[in-house]
């Protein structure tokens, strides 16, 4: 925070279909309003030339617009081909999820891209996963863009795409009300998990890298993709779900 003023650097936007977190912040009473998007918008290119616009479409030379239309048609078709069910299903699965997404932009550099559309396609990937085109596997990024409804329905703030709306008190503030109804001695903060172990018949252990252990029934991992790798499963996760 600056003064009395906050500034959210994290993902405080919602969607109309991501109905449990608009729950949560109902109940909570955090403030939702819609993404404002009109006005000055700022592009950096990668040679550090910085570019304004107002419109919808960067400004990117026509070539490049068609480039990148042609590599989110492709991505698209690779998404429709992934079930929401079982990514693993999948004709392509296991060559697919044996590269990532930043292979997968490299393979295709020549038709469908050049170093500026790239730089503009991973800036995306960044702000809405957390995470970079070479560390996550390109099957998860269909599968998380083919349950999410699309990669331009992730990406987007048009009404009813994932970032039409923001929550006003930042994401941080839904934890801080949470927080405040759990409890302080229920939350233990700077104990990052070291393993998970669901193969005891009394539940769950939960050990720390402080040595500090938690028993518990079930245990709900949020941790984004290239931190959830950090930790140790016993057993280990599924393929699909291991990063």
């Amino acid at each position: 925070s600056l003064g009395r003023k906050r500034f959210d650097v994290g993902g405080q936007w919602v969607g109309s279909s991501q109905k449990s977190i608009l729950k949560l912040a109902k109940a909570l009473d955090c403030r939702v309003t819609k993404q404002y998007t009109d006005g000055l918008k700022v592009l950096t290119f990668p040679d550090g030339k910085i570019s304004t616009y107002q419109s919808s479409i960067p400004p990117v030379p026509a070539l490049g617009l068609v480039k990148l239309q042609l590599l989110l048609n492709k991505v698209t078709k690779m998404v429709a081909q992934v079930p929401a069910e079982d990514p693993m299903q999948c004709k392509y699965a296991a060559e697919w999820d044996s590269i990532s997404v930043d292979g997968f932009l490299h393979q295709n550099n020549v038709k469908y891209g050049n170093k500026t559309l790239r730089y503009l396609f991973k800036n995306a990937i960044r702000a809405v996963f957390g995470a970079e085109t070479s560390s996550m596997s390109l099957l998860w990024f269909l599968h998380t863009c083919r349950t999410g409804g699309g990669f331009l329905q992730l990406v987007e703030t048009v009404e009813n795409a994932a970032q039409e709306s923001i929550l006003q008190d930042c994401s941080h503030g839904v934890c801080e009300k949470l927080a405040a109804e759990i409890g302080d001695n229920r939350i233990h903060l700077s104990e990052p998990v070291a393993s998970i172990d669901q193969s005891l018949s009394t539940g769950v252990l939960v050990t720390c890298n402080s040595g500090k252990e938690l028993r518990c029934r079930r245990v709900i991992v949020t941790a984004p993709p290239h931190l959830q790798g950090r930790i140790a499963f016993t057993p280990l996760l599924p393929s699909c779900r291991a990063f």
